[in-house]
């Protein structure tokens, strides 16, 4: 999924931004699939940004984990917020793919968050700064990219497009704001002293 020149700039730790990269990794009605998936939406899965949330419901019928979003909970709350997902590194074979080639290539483990949002969110999540590497892709939507170098003058100020790719090396200041609805899908990458997920992918046919 990410061929050599890509692994290579990305082992060099710098920011960088390239159009038209990864199409077609995921849609609306692969995320919808996930949502409605109970189990995979479970407390410690299913993330509101920037918040800390608390909801409580009762026990149901044939669920293997009360610890999961209902359903009707889960509509009313991305119809409000921006809300992520973790632990989405195997949702499908493109993206365990790539998290592969980072994690054979670079020597760091990975996963994938799932960033979605209904409503344009003017503010985005403010600028700030991740403590691990991240590959970010654009899915779905549009949104505004920014990258600031170490003494804070912009490097990077683009409009992301399904495919669309930005490279963030860990304590970088960047800011996304989201200019329609949208999905992106976010790869944090670090070098954890742990053995990395297996990418193995069942093939039935």
């Amino acid at each position: 999924m990410l061929d050599k020149h890509i692994l290579d700039k990305i082992k060099l730790k710098k920011p960088f931004f390239l159009k038209g990269v990864l199409k077609n990794i995921f849609s609306w009605t692969d995320l919808e699939n996930l949502l409605n998936l109970r189990p995979f939406c479970n407390d410690s899965r299913f993330k509101i940004a920037g918040r800390p949330y608390q909801y409580s419901w009762p026990d149901e019928a044939w669920l293997s984990d009360i610890n999961s979003f209902p359903p009707k909970l889960i509509d009313d709350i991305i119809n409000k917020e921006v809300c992520y997902v973790i632990d989405a590194s195997r949702v499908n074979k493109k993206i365990n793919d790539i998290c592969n080639n980072i994690e054979s290539q670079c020597g760091w483990k990975t996963d994938a968050h799932i960033y979605f949002s209904l409503r344009v969110q003017e503010y985005g999540f403010g600028k700030h700064n991740d403590p691990r590497h991240n590959l970010i892709t654009q899915v779905e939507g549009k949104s505004v990219i920014n990258v600031w170098s170490d003494d804070d003058k912009i490097l990077i100020d683009e409009v992301m497009e399904p495919g669309d790719i930005v490279f963030i090396p860990e304590k970088i200041n960047h800011q996304i704001i989201p200019k329609t609805k949208r999905i992106s899908i976010s790869i944090p990458c670090e070098n954890i002293d742990m053995p990395t997920q297996d990418r193995h992918w069942i093939n039935l046919l």
